[in-house]
């Protein structure tokens, strides 16, 4: 079974409920829920246990198990563990008591919040909900058993979104510029203190046992940091998801999908100790929500992503990693423990690599010419170059001065410094060199070059010959340019950068990097290297660090793979001090021990994203961009999986077959057991345009456009297909978008024209109409009852069957869209306007039923089969059915 749908065998839900059978609306029915999509949006630890608030409802987690799964009326944003067993869950406008009872979950209470629940803080015996309308207060000194309180906790705006509590101090944050204080020594009885002028927005408040206060405006763009009143810093990172670590090093993420640990010891320049960013699912939520951290194992509730686990040992002293704002650097090089970058204004910052840190340390910056990039350090000289001219600076007093400048005939690409002279390589591919101490550069007798490296006084060039496309490493051991260079050839044309040690030159070209034994002349091309376009390649001893913006790749020996390091900011340069790599970002500045080990963020369990359903008599399809998941619900206490089938445009079923629709025509035919039998292309024409597929009766409905462009389609039709063959037996006009069948007719809605229809199927496979109407407008689906056509457009349209004359209006009109459906069976009616939970009315007076649906999540899309409602959730196949009764034990005959 494919790994990605084995969670929804494994989150199987069976409740005997008082929701009511559709055929009258009235029979006791069971319901089952088999959860498939996990939207992680809270956690909180209880023990051994980690209760995860899922959207759907809450799922118990023990060690890498779901214990258990609940489906919660509502979407269900956070819950709070209270311990021995019991949890707080806010759901919709409602607090849930939740209790633990071996390996499942009892729903003990439920108790209105007075709004939508945004959060949850438990403070001894006493439970605080930030809601839409305020905060709520609970006493559970019955942690059972919570009641509601009078109490009122005045807030300067009603929506609270964030709760935190710290040293007998609560505090709460409701979306503007200020975050409310109260005293909570006595739980019961909460004192408002005062207020925090915090940034606007703010709308997420963290806080550390030490009464250190973290408020994050709802974006994620920046945090103040408080310690008690006392505003410390505004800082250009996101804390709405917060886990507080050891000393000053935190967990923190934004409203996206980076996972960071900040060093927030020195407000005024934070170092972040590591960054991931989370892979992106087919999901519409991925972004990180919460976290927490046990022990040194770091849970993330990371929406469609899933609960993400983070071993978070390897962040400790020596950091992996560090990375600095303080605005995008442009270059950077490296000797020893001093890193000296460049920025855009050509203001150059000498920096100490503290390697026992790990950590970057600022100890003095001076101007040089504008847009002026680092290119070379040599014997207390530091080359820089801004345009034409080249400057070396001498390091040896407090503040560096000028040695030597030097005005070339054009712009410089890169520089270096040999022994004796300095040798630039010009925008115009020339190569020029100048004397110590002198200004005044000579031109070398050289081919057009691309690139320039330097390892001791050996310079590497590489001449790219447009001819036959292939590059030519010029290596000149002594640095001499006017002597006779070893020339290496290798295939495709060089870019990015060159890199160059005592023995090797290693040059990207797009079949990969080569590496040169320039000893041997001996040329090899790196396994799987073509697959990346490095912007810098550099050797570090033995190894050969590539760096491709976002990621630090390691390569032992120049040959293996042996590390791939994400980087926290985008890299625009980097240096080698083994064993470190100091880099320049477009935030700032960077480094890593590249030998280290980053830990890297583990999903143990994975969704998958229905977004269509489709069912026929003991099966349902469920349809996602990787395929049509084929589920047995002949059991309907135990939706059991069977095969996937490919991927499609639209599908439709049967009783006996699914069929499906491609974007490009072909109509497919399966059995129950998802076995293509039959396969057919409806396209016409290359600008044929399919729009969908259809059952009636037994007979296949096809709708495609013809002569179709951006202004619309010449051509609409609905082809009939047999349901064996997919053999076409029959055209309609116009685009059927719903169908309904009653005996031997069917009744359709049309698109192009707009119309309401009345056929006799008798004959399936060659319907003929008997009547037609124009059909109101945004009319979205179609049903039938008791001689009553009734069309869904906004509001409910009856008309007569005999005539198609409009006879009634029904329910209050809304927005029309076009998933709106509405079917009838007998005297009930179900009808699906809104995301919410089909409605079931009453016929022929069309009053809701005395009892209705409750689902976990926004409706997708739902189905009707005997005895059986499919509705397809955001998260969940719910199924509504008669209750299962184990089959009475005969006594044995004796």
């Amino acid at each position: 079974m494919p790994g990605r749908v084995k969670a929804v065998v494994l989150l199987v839900l069976v409740l005997l409920s008082t929701t009511a059978a559709f055929a009258d609306c009235s029979q006791w029915t069971a319901h089952t829920s088999a959860q498939f999509r996990t939207t992680a949006l809270d956690l909180s630890v209880d023990g051994n246990f980690l209760w995860l608030a899922t959207g759907y409802g809450v799922q118990l987690i023990e060690s890498d198990h779901i214990v258990a799964s609940i489906a919660l009326p509502g979407p269900t944003r956070v819950v709070r563990a209270q311990g021995s067993g019991i949890a707080y869950a806010g759901s919709g406008a409602n607090v849930l008591v939740l209790r633990r009872q071996e390996q499942t979950i009892q729903i003990v209470t439920s108790i209105a919040a007075g709004g939508t629940v945004n959060d949850l803080e438990i403070i001894s015996t006493a439970l605080f909900a930030a809601t839409m309308n305020g905060i709520a207060h609970f006493d559970i000194i019955n942690p059972a058993a919570p009641v509601k309180t009078s109490v009122l906790l005045p807030t300067s705006s009603t929506n609270v979104t964030s709760l935190a509590t710290a040293k007998n101090k609560l505090y709460a944050a409701d979306g503007d510029m200020t975050v409310e204080i109260f005293n909570v020594s006595v739980p019961s009885l909460p004192q408002g203190i005062g207020t925090l002028a915090t940034i606007p927005r703010g709308s997420s408040v963290h806080a550390t046992a030490d009464d250190f206060i973290f408020i994050s405006d709802r974006f994620g763009l920046s945090t103040d940091l408080f310690l008690g009143t006392t505003r410390l810093s505004t800082m250009q990172v996101g804390t709405t998801a917060f886990a507080a670590s050891a000393g000053q090093t935190h967990f923190v993420a934004g409203p996206d999908r980076t996972l960071r640990a900040v060093d927030f010891s020195d407000p005024s320049r934070i170092a972040e100790l590591y960054a991931a960013s989370l892979a992106p699912t087919d999901g519409t939520d991925n972004a990180i929500h919460a976290m927490a951290l046990v022990d040194d194992t770091l849970y993330v509730a990371a929406g469609d992503i899933g609960l993400v686990v983070l071993d978070a040992t390897a962040i400790v002293r020596p950091y992996p990693l560090v990375s600095y704002g303080g605005g995008a650097k442009t270059s950077v090089r490296v000797n020893a423990d001093k890193a000296w970058f460049s920025n855009g204004a050509g203001k150059i910052t000498q920096q100490r690599l503290d390697a026992n840190g790990l950590a970057l340390v600022e100890e003095r910056s001076w101007d040089a010419e504008p847009a002026s990039l680092v290119r070379d350090f040599r014997s207390n000289g530091l080359l820089t170059t801004g345009g034409a001219k080249a400057t070396v600076w001498s390091l040896v007093s407090t503040v560096p001065a000028q040695a030597n400048n030097i005005t070339f005939a054009a712009a410089i690409s890169n520089a270096v410094m040999v022994d004796t002279h300095v040798v630039a390589l010009l925008a115009d591919g020339t190569v020029w060199t100048a004397p110590n101490g002198s200004t005044t550069p000579a031109k070398m007798n050289v081919p057009v070059m691309t690139l320039l490296a330097r390892s001791g006084s050996a310079i590497a060039l590489a001449e790219v010959r447009e001819s036959d496309e292939k590059t030519v490493v010029h290596y000149y051991p002594t640095g001499d340019l006017t002597a006779t260079p070893q020339q290496f050839t290798v295939d495709g044309a060089a870019a990015g950068s060159i890199a160059l040690d005592a023995t090797r030159a290693a040059v990207f070209t797009f079949n990969g990097i080569s590496v040169i034994d320039v000893a041997t002349g001996n040329i090899r091309v790196i396994a799987g290297s073509s697959l990346i376009i490095p912007r810098q390649l550099a050797f570090a001893s033995d190894d050969l660090l590539v760096m491709d913006g976002l990621r630090l790749l390691v390569y032992d020996d120049a040959r293996t793979l042996l590390r791939d390091h994400a980087l926290p900011a985008e890299a625009l340069a980097f240096d080698v001090a083994v064993p470190h790599a100091v880099m320049a970002t477009t935030k700032g500045t960077a480094a890593v021990r590249y030998h280290a080990e980053l830990p890297r963020p583990s999903v143990p369990f994975t969704s998958t994203f229905y977004t269509k359903l489709a069912a026929g008599s003991g099966r349902a399809y469920l349809f996602d961009d990787e395929g049509i998941d084929v589920f047995s619900t002949v059991v309907p206490t135990k939706p059991q999986y069977m095969t996937t089938v490919p991927a499609a445009f639209d599908l439709a079923a049967t009783d006996n077959a699914l069929y499906t629709l491609t974007n490009n025509g072909a109509v497919t035919a399966y059995s129950r057991a998802g076995v293509a039998f039959a396969t057919v292309n409806v396209r016409d024409n290359f600008d044929s345009q399919m729009v969908a597929i259809r059952t009636a009766g037994n007979a296949v409905w096809v709708a495609i456009g013809n002569g179709c462009t951006l202004q619309g389609c010449s051509e609409r039709k609905t082809l009939v297909l047999d349901p064996n063959t997919l053999g076409v037996t029959a055209t309609l006009t116009g685009n059927v978008i719903d169908v309904a069948v009653s005996g031997s007719r069917a009744y359709a809605l049309t698109s192009f024209p707009s119309e309401i229809r009345v056929l006799n199927i008798a004959d399936p496979l060659h319907p003929s109409q008997i009547l037609a109407a124009a059909a109101p407008a945004s009319a979205s689906s179609i049903a039938f009852s008791s001689g009553k056509v009734y069309v869904l457009a906004g509001k409910v349209f009856g008309y007569s069957e005999s005539t198609l004359v409009l006879a009634e209006e029904r329910l209050t009109a809304v927005t029309s869209a076009a998933t709106h459906r509405i079917r009838i069976d007998g005297t009930c009616a179900l009808v699906s306007r809104d995301t919410e939970a089909p409605v079931l009315y009453n016929l022929p007076s069309w009053t809701p039923a005395a009892t209705q649906f409750a689902l976990p999540s926004s409706l997708r899309s739902f189905a009707v089969q005997p005895a059986m409602l499919l509705f397809l959730t955001e998260h969940s196949l719910e199924l509504e059915h008669p209750p299962t009764t184990p089959r009475a034990r005969r006594r044995a005959v004796r």
